[in-house]
């Protein structure tokens, strides 16, 4: 379970606009003892848009292994090629949030992609469908495809994409938003405020731990802390967390279940 691939996938997804990408993951050698998990990896990638490359340096697997995935899609390509993922939830993806954090020495992940990858691990366990929003392509239109937006320490928002959320969350739309989203604009030089602060009446240096609140016709829940990367911590209070938000601001799922979290589901249309 610690190793989930679908908030990478589809974010590969949604930033090349293609029908499949390619995974060249090191794995270690206990998959050469288990040949059952080279059908979960498959298998998990083939449900987000995702093909396994071989690269013998980093997945000991049999070429054979592999390439009968490749040829179940070639196989039928005519139905995988047209898939249209159902999705509820837009998850936004921010590179210059990313650039705020690195250095010319090093690069940072802290903290935009952990808190990315950790909300996704937790959609992907509550069977919530969800696309990835590059931030760049973002736009009024594009928000108002979701039931609710989830903005994960995007400390990085322009002045036009903070208008954007702002008629999303006035017209009924539900955002989760969490650490110091907005707190730079798109130079990357620090606000004396949040740029949504107008939205969620925080100010910066006396944020509340949490907030639900409403704007307009939306409803909102707001983090001081990057929720994503303490559960990915393994912080058992803090995912706890995430399925308490995720179940009061994410509702009438295309998904109900009784299958466990260890259970990925991923829900197409022709």
């Amino acid at each position: 379970p610690g190793g989930k691939l679908s908030g990478i996938m589809k974010l590969s997804a949604s930033a090349s606009n293609s029908n499949y990408t390619l995974l060249a993951p090191y794995l270690t050698e206990q998959v050469e003892t288990n040949p059952n998990l080279y059908n979960v990896i498959n298998s998990e990638l083939l449900g987000n848009k995702g093909l396994l490359v071989y690269i013998s340096v980093f997945y000991p697997a049999p070429i054979s292994e592999v390439s009968k995935f490749h040829r179940f899609v070639l196989d039928n390509r005519e139905i995988l090629d047209n898939r249209v993922p159902y999705a509820e939830l837009g998850i936004i993806y921010s590179y210059k949030s990313v650039l705020a954090t690195t250095t010319v020495s090093q690069f940072s992940p802290y903290p935009h992609t952990e808190d990315f990858l950790g909300w996704t691990n937790a959609l992907t366990e509550k069977h919530i469908q969800y696309d990835v929003i590059i931030q760049e392509k973002m736009n009024e239109k594009l928000l108002f495809k979701y039931k609710t937006i989830l903005i994960p320490s995007v400390t990085v928002m322009s002045n036009s994409q903070i208008s954007f959320i702002e008629s999303y969350l006035k017209n009924g739309g539900k955002i989760i938003i969490d650490f110091e989203s907005s707190i730079r604009d798109t130079t990357l030089i620090k606000r004396v405020n949040y740029g949504m602060s107008p939205i969620l009446e925080i100010n910066y240096g006396q944020e509340p731990s949490e907030k639900y609140g409403n704007y307009g016709s939306g409803r909102f829940y707001y983090s001081k802390n990057s929720l994503g990367v303490l559960y990915r911590q393994g912080n058992i209070v803090y995912r706890d967390k995430i399925y308490a938000v995720l179940d009061s601001l994410v509702l009438d799922r295309f998904v109900e279940t009784n299958a466990k979290n260890t259970v990925g589901i991923n829900l197409y249309r022709q």
